[in-house]
């Protein structure tokens, strides 16, 4: 009897961490299959001992690479041999992409890669950031649904043709391979840091007694943790693309939509404008610390990227305080969407 109990509950044991943790080996056979298709052709760009890529712009990030083993993680923000004899700024080269890149071949090469090792480095990189992007790819499906629903997520990815796939091939050593993994990642951050405001609820009173009253944070710990750890996502993200500034335009019009819809169904907007403003002001400070050109440019980590995301932030302030007013002085919640419009229309006319 004994032993028959023991191998009952042995059984009960192994379903239960099999029930817990299926996940894992389908999350990495997946993983698996994407590098394996990925690296088919990886051969084929070594000839005669030199690596090779599939298109133009791998040259461009192999240069910046190279440069940044040698003065790591300094970049060549100007470049005289592109538009030669002028110069042009590199722009959307030389960003956070090739850092890792140059880091990996520095880790891979004990501090002195040889050149035609940071060039395999470049070479298989797509490959690995196009499969890293099954891990934002599961949590968001999870976090939708539940695990059955992220692993499906990941099971579309893997078998995606098209111009995911055309990017993240071995020799396609271009930033768009890592782009889809880090707005993956800045989504998670965002829905993350989201549903716990939504859960924890750092309105005004709340926000005022742990900071400056009380000075000790409580209910404020959880939901300003993850907007930090949001605004570092997006902030990544804008380091790896500057073009990514349309995160956080698409960040803003949902911050719009959901304060006012908040405010005419009698709600609260603050939970959510809370994680927009810390989030966007921390996209603010790293967009700064990454600052390659005064002006205004998509392309470059110019004053736009900071600019925007400290508009989209001063917006969630502004936005919660017109509505505190509307409420303090009894105005009819019907009027809070004109208002709101035309604010907007007199800001973009001025």
């Amino acid at each position: 009897m004994s032993s028959r109990s023991e191998s009952d509950d042995l059984r009960q044991s192994l379903r239960r961490t099999a029930t817990d943790w299926y996940h894992v080996p389908a999350l990495l056979l997946a993983m698996a299959w994407m590098f394996w298709v990925r690296m088919q052709k990886y051969s084929q760009f070594l000839q005669n001992g030199e690596v090779y890529f599939s298109g133009n712009d791998a040259w461009y990030h192999l240069r910046q690479t190279n440069y940044m083993v040698r003065d790591f993680p300094s970049a060549i923000p100007y470049d005289i041999w592109t538009g030669f004899p002028v110069g042009t700024f590199q722009g959307q080269f030389g960003t956070l992409y090739d850092q890792l890149i140059a880091l990996v071949a520095l880790i891979v090469g004990l501090g002195a890669p040889s050149e035609a090792l940071v060039a395999k480095v470049l070479l298989v990189a797509p490959a690995v950031f196009g499969t890293l992007a099954v891990v934002p790819v599961y949590v968001i499906g999870k976090r939708f649904s539940n695990r059955i629903g992220g692993l499906f997520g990941v099971f579309l990815l893997a078998l995606l043709p098209g111009l995911f796939l055309r990017r993240t091939l071995v020799g396609a050593a271009d930033h768009n391979a890592a782009e889809p993994l880090f707005m993956g990642l800045a989504m998670v951050g965002l829905f993350g840091a989201i549903a716990v405001a939504d859960r924890t609820m750092p309105v005004w009173e709340v926000i005022r007694e742990e900071l400056y009253e009380s000075r000790e944070l409580d209910t404020l710990k959880e939901p300003l943790a993850w907007s930090l750890g949001a605004g570092v996502l997006v902030g990544l993200f804008l380091w790896v693309w500057p073009p990514a500034v349309f995160l956080v335009g698409i960040v803003g019009l949902f911050l719009t939509v959901n304060v006012v819809t908040d405010v005419v169904h009698g709600e609260t907007p603050e939970p959510i404008a809370f994680t927009v403003a810390v989030s966007m002001l921390v996209v603010t400070v790293m967009s700064l610390l990454g600052l390659d050109t005064v002006g205004i440019s998509t392309t470059t980590l110019s004053l736009l990227q900071p600019l925007a995301a400290l508009s989209v932030a001063v917006a969630a302030v502004f936005f919660c305080a017109l509505a505190r007013y509307w409420e303090r002085e009894g105005i009819d919640a019907a009027y809070y969407p004109a208002a709101i419009l035309g604010i907007g229309v007199v800001v973009v006319v001025v």
